[in-house]
């Protein structure tokens, strides 16, 4: 039997099954939600909300509160000592590291019921992926990912990827898919990471791309002109460039793994003469599907990796998905928006437009309407209850009974010194228009809340290259025109001179990167890295060097 169908017949069962919540997800969602507090009704958390007395939801909802992180964390921090039966009756076998809103990172518990809830969750989006696209598993995957294991708890137990947990535990038939070991992903270096993932990816024959970020897809991308020539050596001799700071237990469990190639060495060779460049469209001909997050903010990657990729490849978002939960599949090649888990957590909503309210309304799922934006709220296996993790979602339409949902972007990502209600997505689709109109490409945008009378915004911008003070201008008064459109009472503030003329900030190229390296260095995977396109803590990184302003 061949992978394709192995995988197919051992994830169909899962499918079938999550199609049947389509069906009538309000009664899933009870049954999941009851099971869920019946059996945690004698934790630590149960106790003291009296899991014991909750027969509806409308009674959990009156006796749980709404938590975030920080709310939790007391109760997370003695899971991670050991002791039991504080958030759930199932002992924490794995936490999830992800960077919280201060500056400590989020542990997220896993149980070996949460994880097998996400395991079936993401059986469900292979299985779709598998019936479009059987061609993509025909050559290797580049699945790129965070290492497993970061560190123990004080209860031995390890935090770190839970996805790197799972690429290091594949069965030996699947890992024998995948192109790069997962000894590449401990590499510390992340420059000597990205060259080993380049080397020893360009040498195989990949048919699809995994990885959560397209920011990754792309940085390695950007990387390929830089070491061109030393990784056609390194596949020509069978070798790992001695230069890279590798540590030396890796650097021979990864050298282990590559032998000499000098046929791939002269095609790419070959490559390098006639077109200039090595581009992944020319050496990966079989290259049959991308599988990123393609909504949210990250809709400029996308696009710049058009220049890297056909013009025709097809991309397969992976939904809704952080460490905390898997909230929706993608069922189609057609956007972000997903399927809504009912079987896997149970969610509340509440109207985007509650959310300041003192008393705002928490919708079930049976309970959304089409185009409704919403603050999602959820209560997972793994002990997170009524999570609020400040996501704003769209309900895109419906399947069967079920919400088709996606990600538009964290609440807080909102900025409003005088009612304009500034949204980071709209920041991004102003920047977009204003690059498309004047033919003037940037590395890199921010926008900045300036507080002075009146208050103003400022746009920090690194620019891929020079331009004259006209140019930039000009790039500014459309950025400019084009949030008036967007946002009217943007347009209606501006007007009524309660916010000032924006300006330029030119920043000194190379400061992204800088920005990048050190936000790695601190608390985040490559794969969780997330480049905020608006600041509302009114503080502009070190890492940004301004070396110019320009005025509207």
């Amino acid at each position: 039997m061949n992978l394709i169908k192995l995988l197919m017949r051992t994830r169909v069962l899962d499918s079938i099954s999550f199609d049947r919540c389509t069906i009538n997800p309000i009664k899933t969602q009870k049954k999941l939600l009851f099971n869920i507090i019946k059996k945690n009704r004698n934790t630590l958390y149960g106790r003291e909300h009296g899991f014991s007395l909750v027969r509806t939801v409308e009674d959990f909802q009156r006796r749980v509160p709404v938590n975030n992180y920080e709310s939790l964390r007391p109760y997370i921090k003695r899971m991670m000592k050991g002791d039991l039966g504080i958030l759930t009756k199932d002992k924490a076998i794995f936490f999830g590291i992800t960077s919280g809103t201060t500056s400590k990172p989020k542990f997220i518990p896993v149980t070996k019921r949460s994880r097998r809830q996400k395991s079936k969750v993401m059986s469900v989006w292979l299985y779709r992926v598998l019936t479009d696209h059987p061609e993509a598993l025909k050559g290797k995957a580049l699945v790129i990912m965070s290492p497993a294991v970061e560190g123990y708890a004080p209860s031995g137990v390890p935090y770190g990827s839970e996805s790197g947990d799972a690429y290091r535990n594949m069965p030996s038939m699947i890992k024998k898919h995948y192109a790069l070991p997962y000894e590449v992903f401990c590499i510390k270096d992340y420059e000597a990471r990205y060259y080993t993932m380049l080397r020893i990816g360009i040498e195989a024959d990949v048919t699809n791309i995994s990885t959560m970020n397209p920011l990754t897809i792309l940085v390695l991308c950007q990387k390929i002109d830089k070491y061109a020539k030393d990784i056609i050596e390194d596949i020509r001799k069978g070798s790992l460039n001695k230069s890279l700071n590798i540590d030396s237990r890796l650097r021979a469990a990864i050298e282990k793994t590559i032998d000499p190639n000098p046929g791939r060495a002269e095609f790419l060779e070959k490559l390098l003469i006639e077109k200039g460049a090595l581009l992944p469209k020319d050496f990966w001909k079989d290259l049959a599907l991308i599988a990123c997050w393609t909504g949210g903010t990250v809709g400029l990657y996308l696009k710049a990796l058009a220049k890297y990729f056909p013009e025709k490849i097809r991309m397969r978002d992976f939904g809704y998905v952080s460490t905390e939960a898997r909230v929706s599949v993608p069922i189609s090649d057609d956007g972000p928006s997903g399927v809504l888990t009912a079987g896997s957590n149970f969610y509340e909503f509440i109207p985007e437009e509650d959310i300041e309210k003192p008393a705002p309304r928490y919708l079930t799922v049976d309970r959304l309407k089409k185009g409704g934006r919403y603050y999602i709220i959820f209560t997972t296996p793994g002990g997170l209850y009524r999570y609020n993790i400040d996501d704003i979602i769209r309900v895109a339409g419906f399947r069967k009974a079920a919400p088709v949902i996606e990600f538009i972007q964290k609440g807080k990502n909102v900025s409003s010194a005088t009612g304009e209600k500034l949204y980071e997505a709209q920041i991004i689709d102003a920047i977009s228009k204003a690059k498309e109109t004047t033919g003037i490409d940037v590395e890199f945008f921010c926008a900045c809340l300036e507080w002075q009378i009146p208050p103003s915004y400022s746009f920090l911008v690194e620019f891929t290259q020079e331009h004259d003070a006209s140019r930039k201008k000009h790039f500014l008064s459309h950025v400019e025109d084009n949030l008036g459109k967007i946002n009217i009472e943007y347009k209606a503030k501006r007007s009524s001179q309660r916010l000032g003329d924006p300006k330029l900030k030119i920043l000194e190229k190379g400061s992204f990167e800088r920005f990048r390296k050190a936000r790695l260095a601190v608390l985040q995977h490559d794969s969780q890295f997330k480049a905020c396109h608006l600041r509302c803590d009114f503080k502009i990184p070190p890492e940004f060097k301004i070396i110019e302003e320009i005025p509207l």
